[in-house]
């Protein structure tokens, strides 16, 4: 899976063999997190063979990703396409998955499909439920690796494209610290600076699914990093305590989901 991975995004390389530093990113975050996705799923006790189907997501999770830039030259969906659904079309269309059951090529195909989805549909089957849930999780892990990167390495005046070429000079929005406030999931329409994107990723942590993930939040100071990007205020601060319980409460011990 990962040499078919590989070959694909070659054919997005230049004459001098070289990938766009967008779509570099995104290579390297996709291998990211298919070990993420991995990594979590082992600490869930989940067998062998699940192990290799959550990796094998994780990998081809954001695939849409490398023609979306080619033809759009941009990572924001609503002005682009659905990368989730470009995914799934694109793995629909050849044969990669051949080698799985109907079974798990469904598994992939769908996980690709739902990765990015505000909400997942009520209806969705436990069996492939507990793939896109940890699929999701993965992918949220990583973003915050890249996001805290960008900023550490000064990396965003050169790819502005990482946070989609929000500005970065603006307190976040009433709207999306209300959604941080009462732990509801923030949209991206209400997103307009990089302190809203901040801020919309620490309102993430209330959706994830698995321990194990929120542990890597709590381990790896994913709230406190975050937060410190953001101008202080009374109101955001209250709020950021009370994730930082809600993370030590629920991530601080044990393997379980």
């Amino acid at each position: 899976m990962r040499q078919r991975f590989s070959s694909y995004v070659d054919t997005f390389r230049d004459v001098d063999a070289k990938l766009h530093p967008m779509m570099e990113l995104k290579l390297q975050h996709s291998l990211r997190v298919a070990d993420e996705a991995r990594g979590i799923a082992t600490d869930l006790g989940w067998t062998e063979a699940e192990l290799a189907l959550a990796e094998t997501i994780g990998l081809f999770h954001d695939v849409g990703r490398f023609l979306q830039y080619q033809k759009y030259q941009t990572y924001y969906d609503p002005k682009s396409v659905d990368h989730g659904c470009l995914g799934f079309q694109i793995l629909r269309d050849s044969d990669w998955l051949d080698r799985l059951s109907d079974d798990e090529k469904q598994v992939v195909l769908e996980s690709v499909r739902l990765h990015n989805v505000y909400s997942l549909p009520s209806d969705l089957p436990a069996a492939l439920k507990r793939f896109v849930d940890l699929v999701r999780d993965a992918d949220k892990l990583d973003i915050y690796h890249v996001v805290n990167s960008a900023f550490d390495k000064d990396n965003l005046k050169e790819n502005p494209g990482i946070m989609w070429n929000m500005p970065r000079d603006f307190s976040p929005d009433s709207i999306i610290l209300e959604d941080l406030r009462n732990r509801r999931q923030a949209s991206y329409r209400d997103v307009k600076s990089q302190a809203d994107f901040c801020l919309l990723q620490l309102c993430w942590i209330y959706d994830l699914n698995y321990q194990p993930a929120i542990r890597r939040i709590y381990e790896r100071n994913i709230v406190e990093k975050l937060a410190g990007r953001l101008p202080e205020n009374d109101v955001l601060a209250e709020a950021v305590s009370r994730l930082q319980a809600y993370v030590k409460n629920s991530g601080a011990g044990g393997n379980g989901s």
